[in-house]
């Protein structure tokens, strides 16, 4: 049986452990507040970080840590997951954004422009394609694999070390956010210029045709023509997708947080 202060070792390494965790679940779109409950997001992160606890708890009782420093250490992984998941998140956020620019484009969102109220990421379909992406990468077995970044970072960043110096990697990290929108247009290409070439069209039939209500027929005819489209590429994107995030979570990623020795 556990006497108080093995109890007290115990949790506090398994609060060490689940720190970078926690950060990293925060910002997976799959285990976010809308698409899970707190009960489960805590599970998945307890049942990862368990083998970690179970590796501290040896050092901890070696050399115990004070409370201010176990909650320094604690912050210290959270922030760190927080790093892991913004980067880890980079695809689903890609194709969300795909989504959102379609969404923009055939005039879905127009009310969120004049209403500041209205939740931020509310289009339909990038919240169907980052489901998709999700969906593909579960059929695939795959899904899982974002968590290997989560693995690989503790033997360069140990949990009872102090904050690993990024600076060297800081450029690699702001590029790797940056190419976000980047991705999200080149996604969107396709849908987008077909977007584009109907609203030519409906602007040289105004001026043609006397009291044509542009507005109210584009809506429709993109809306249309936005779905056929996505029905046409939606396969191939998925898939595309798909590949580029795992190459990203097995090479990408770790190559730009250098958890890999060169």
């Amino acid at each position: 049986m556990l006497q108080m202060p093995d109890a007290l070792l115990m949790l506090q390494a398994i609060i060490l452990g689940m720190g970078r965790t926690l950060g990293m679940v925060l910002f997976l779109p799959f285990l976010s507040r809308q698409n899970t409950s707190i009960m489960i997001r805590g599970a998945v992160s307890l049942g990862l970080s368990l083998p970690v606890a179970f590796g501290l708890w040896p050092l901890l009782v070696k050399a115990p840590l004070s409370m201010p420093m176990v909650m320094m250490l604690a912050m210290k992984e959270v922030m760190l997951g927080a790093l892991l998941g913004m980067l880890a998140a980079l695809p689903f956020w890609a194709i969300r954004g795909m989504g959102t620019l379609i969404d923009n484009q055939r005039g879905a969102n127009a009310a969120q422009q004049v209403n500041p109220s209205l939740q931020a990421d509310a289009t339909l379909i990038g919240e169907l394609a980052e489901r998709g992406l999700v969906a593909l990468l579960v059929q695939w077995g795959m899904l899982q694999t974002v968590f290997m970044v989560l693995t690989e970072s503790l033997d360069p960043w140990p949990v009872l070390a102090l904050l690993p110096d990024l600076s060297t990697h800081r450029h690699e990290i702001l590029s790797a956010l940056a190419n976000l929108v980047t991705q999200a247009l080149v996604l969107a290409g396709p849908v987008l210029l077909a977007l584009l070439l109907v609203e030519l069209g409906l602007a040289i039939a105004s001026t043609a045709v006397q009291g044509f209500d542009v507005y109210a027929s584009g809506l429709a005819v993109k809306t249309l023509l936005a779905l056929f489209v996505l029905l046409l590429v939606s396969p191939a994107v998925l898939e595309h997708q798909g590949e580029t995030a795992i190459r990203w979570w097995r090479e990408g990623l770790p190559a730009v947080l250098g958890l890999r020795p060169t």
